[in-house]
């Protein structure tokens, strides 16, 4: 079977699945939401452990902790489904 690149190329286009665009976009922005509820989730966690009128310097320090247990969580929920 001889083809130009030209056929080739419509031949090719023809068989490829057409990608759900809107249905993607959608599912990544799911996706991204419910990361960054459950990323908000630890940090509110972490800051219920400081008592009430605390300084905003340890604020960052509970940031740190709350980004270390989220990277953490998401590297062993990503590793097992890789």
């Amino acid at each position: 079977m001889d083809m130009s690149p030209r056929e080739y190329q419509d031949y090719v286009k023809k068989l490829q699945k057409k990608s759900p665009l809107l249905k993607d976009m959608a599912l990544a922005f799911a996706i991204g939401g419910a990361i960054c509820v459950i990323g908000q989730l630890i940090l509110n966690g972490w800051l219920m452990l400081l008592p009430h009128g605390v300084a905003s310097g340890h604020r960052r320090k509970v940031s740190l902790h709350g980004s270390i247990c989220f990277r953490g969580i998401s590297s062993i929920v990503f590793y097992r489904f890789i």
